[in-house]
């Protein structure tokens, strides 16, 4: 129930905040994979020395970036694991990042338009908006750029033509016009396999410039495939010791003069400091180079390579494709690193044409290299994958993972199968199932096969209800109370739901058989031992294959039908309705989310019913053309975010999440003391959403508790708890503030607690504490001991 006491006081309490800017957007926990190629990356701090962390900018030729929808250009927050856009993005390809003084985002290319705007092959982003820089460069695509320390950008590419003035190759944008820079480079000669222009840009610690790449002479000086500019004209830079080979891919400043890698006759890869050429040891030609803030030099190829303190090392390899990109990870630690380009893989970890080093390890793709085939979350929020895979990344798994908030673990030995559902039990145990193999509870040190097989011997589906039963569909319908199973007798059920008063809505196909009910109805209701019709003259013409009820009690069911509704239809009032304007396609699953909001996972897309309209879910995993063998299961995090299991590649290989940054979260705080009736548990099973219910329930309290107080207040605290009330039981701990006492009639040792959050943007990031005091009494009544269960600390969030 909702307790307006605790809503009219939370009001009066709770301090104001800043609502902040959320982005909702598919991520993957540690993923941020591409569906094409990384060009460029660069950091970027959005607001400057304003509270937002720096990003990462990355670009090339993609439409997805994490699951998110891009054009061709995206923002990266590696602590969130956020995608955003900048603007509309690109129409065409990136090669080229850089940074102005003023903070503003340089973008450069072969691309004709940038966020709507007209432009040619270069555009600036100031924050909110892409505008041109004069008329841009034209004749060929610009494939680097250098901002100087007087603050001039240099271009370099295959270009001609520069506004004002002829820039062969190079040329300098001084904030209002371009002009070139001498007589340009350019090259002579038809040289076999080389691309003309310019591939890099660098600078001497004397601040002269140097380019390199395919070209041979600027004017009527030879310069081989590097030159450099003094200010007046471009000079040869003296070749090293065996000269240069064609062509110059890349080109990086460092702290030690200017790095230069290609096919090289001396090296692949050579430093030069405005005297002097020294040759690295390059195993094979990079096509990027950066150099770090600890003074790492890292360059990439077909592998990528660390310089530290003169000592290489190879950190890994693409096996197919090149690292064409790369920049230091915002936020990383020392030696931390983004690396960009075409691979699918790198260092052993999937990556999507974008992995990331950590300083010790590869973390790509945080998808699985086999397919998912269910997905859960639990009270705390970790996420639980099952499936065919048995490892992800370098990190052996069992066809079970779960995510600890930095990494996916095993659940001990795992499965032998890959389980068609999973479910998390607020005491901490998983439920894994899969027809003919059964029901696998994880207890937190082994797995065991439940005892129930003779009952329910092709287990499918389960389903969580708010008591904490478990609701299994196969080849019967059956409740799991954690000791004994409830068999509703049928056969061949496709779905059922469990509504508030206990009783099931099933669905099925017109031949499925319900114990003791007559016609074919497809859609039926289990209620005190007894099947009743609620499809008593066969209105559905075709398959029911999900159930789900919604939060006024109101059964929704969708599948293949087209009569009596849509493939998607609600029972009101006694009669079947279509929800919205129902749905182009056969419902395979249906979820609710906190708010009354409805998902449809369907045979072809993702849609979300707001109580007027369904939309299409945008960016998600589930579309033909980039999902071929679709999503297998879909469930809701308590956070209100979506996930996704299957196989697929859009988001992250296999997996998927559409998270916000204005999270709610919900973290458990000791406090406990046992007692001889249990353990005294408190989980948040749905977390604080802003227009949703917030739902917290107490646990396993004692037998001799009657009553229990929800204790919610906005600090912690920790005492002792006798020293508040003489009963309070040696042990136990106050750790809320009691600045609101809601008192709860314990039933079958527990107590439920539900809050409308109303949708007040301040109440964004506000958090609070709560603490359950069971209270035991004596036979006449008096108050004889009070016990505490754990504290939970909770945040209000936004829905995704």
């Amino acid at each position: 129930m909702q307790h307006s006491l605790w809503s009219t006081s939370c009001t009066a309490l709770l301090a104001t905040t800043a609502a902040a800017q959320c982005v909702s957007a598919w991520e993957s926990a540690a993923d941020f994979g591409v569906n094409g190629s990384v060009r460029a990356m660069t950091n970027l701090d959005p607001d400057g020395p304003g509270p937002l962390p720096p990003q990462l900018v990355v670009a090339g030729a993609f439409s997805e970036a994490g699951g998110t929808a891009l054009a061709n250009i995206g923002l990266f927050e590696p602590t969130a694991g956020i995608w955003s856009s900048l603007g509309s993005g690109i129409v065409g390809s990136v090669f080229a990042l850089a940074v102005l003084p003023n903070n503003d985002l340089v973008a450069a290319g072969e691309f004709t338009a940038a966020g709507g705007v007209t432009v040619a092959n270069i555009a600036r982003w100031n924050g909110s908006s892409w505008l041109p820089l004069g008329q841009g460069l034209t004749g060929g695509a610009i494939r680097a750029l250098l901002v100087r320390a007087n603050g001039e950008l240099i271009a370099g590419g295959a270009f001609t033509q520069a506004t004002g003035a002829v820039g062969d190759f190079v040329a300098s944008w001084n904030g209002a016009a371009w002009s070139a820079l001498g007589a340009g480079l350019s090259q002579v000669g038809v040289l076999i396999g080389v691309l003309p222009g310019v591939a890099g840009l660098g600078t001497l610690p004397n601040g002269d410039l140097v380019a390199g790449g395919g070209f041979n002479r600027s004017g009527g000086t030879n310069t081989g495939p590097v030159a450099r500019w003094n200010g007046v004209a471009w000079q040869s830079t003296n070749a090293p010791t065996g000269g240069f080979g064609f062509l110059v891919s890349c080109v990086a400043t460092t702290q030690l003069g200017v790095v230069v890698g290609g096919t090289l006759s001396a090296a692949t890869l050579q430093r030069y400091d405005g005297a002097v050429w020294t040759a690295l040891p390059a195993p094979s030609t990079p096509s990027s180079l950066v150099e770090l803030g600890n003074g790492d030099l890292i360059a990439g190829g077909t592998s990528v390579w660390r310089w530290r303190a003169g000592v290489l090392t190879t950190l890994g390899s693409t096996g197919l494709g090149a690292v064409q990109a790369l920049a230091a990870l915002p936020g990383g630690g020392p030696g931390s690193f983004a690396a960009g380009g075409t691979f699918a893989s790198l260092g052993g970890s999937s990556g999507r044409g974008l992995a990331r080093w950590t300083g010790a390890t590869w973390g790509g793709s945080a998808g699985f290299a086999a397919a998912t085939t269910a997905v859960t979350a639990d009270s705390s929020g970790r996420v639980i994958v099952a499936g065919e895979f048995l490892a992800h990344g370098t990190t052996p798994l069992q066809r079970i993972a779960r995510w600890d908030g930095s990494a996916w673990q095993p659940l001990g030995a795992g499965l032998g199968f890959a389980a068609t559902s999973v479910v998390a039990l607020d005491n901490g145990e998983v439920l894994a199932c899969r027809p003919a193999n059964g029901v696998w509870r994880w207890d937190g040190a082994t797995w065991s096969q439940l005892p129930i097989g003779a009952l329910e011997p092709t287990p499918l589906r389960m389903r969580v209800h708010t008591d904490g039963r478990v609701l299994l569909v196969g080849r019967a319908i059956s409740l799991w109370d954690g000791a004994t199973l409830q068999l509703a007798d049928c056969f061949g059920p496709l779905a059922a739901a469990l509504e508030a008063n206990g009783s099931i809505v099933a669905g099925g196909e017109a031949g499925t058989g319900w114990n003791g009910l007559s016609g074919s109805p497809r859609v039926v209701r289990w209620q005190s031992g007894t099947w009743t019709s609620l499809d008593p003259t066969s209105q559905f013409n075709f398959s029911v294959d999900a159930v789900a009820i919604l939060p006024n009690g109101e059964p929704v069911v969708g599948g293949g039908f087209t009569t009596p509704a849509l493939r998607v239809a609600r029972l009101s009032g006694g009669v079947w309705q279509q929800l919205g304007g129902g749905l182009p396609s056969r419902v395979l699953e249906l979820e609710v989310l906190a708010n009354g909001d409805v998902l449809a996972l369907t045979t072809t897309d993702l849609f979300r019913f707001d109580g007027a309209n369904w939309q299409l879910v945008a960016g998600a995993p589930s579309s033909p053309s980039a999902n071929p063998s679709g999503v297998a299961d879909l469930a809701i995090h308590p956070a209100g975010d979506v996930l996704l299991a299957g196989q697929f590649t859009v988001s992250t290989q296999n997996y998927a999440r559409r998270r916000n940054s204005c999270t709610a979260t919900a973290v458990a705080v000791t406090g406990a003391c046992a007692t001889t009736g249990g353990s005294n548990r408190l989980v948040a099973s749905q977390w604080p959403l802003l227009g949703s219910r917030f739902r917290s329930r107490g646990s396993e309290l004692s037998p001799a508790a009657a009553w229990a107080l929800m204790v919610t207040g906005l600090a912690p605290t920790s005492l002792p708890l006798s020293s508040v009330l003489p009963q309070g039981q040696p042990g136990c701990t106050l750790v809320a503030s009691p600045d609101l006492l809601t008192l709860l009639p314990v039933q079958l040792g527990a107590v439920d607690f539900e809050w409308l959050v109303p949708t007040s943007p301040s109440l964004v990031g506000l958090g609070f504490r709560q603490q359950v005091l069971p209270l035991e009494f004596t036979g006449a009544g008096a108050l004889a001991a009070v016990t505490s269960t754990n504290g939970v600390d909770v945040t209000i969030g936004v829905m995704p």
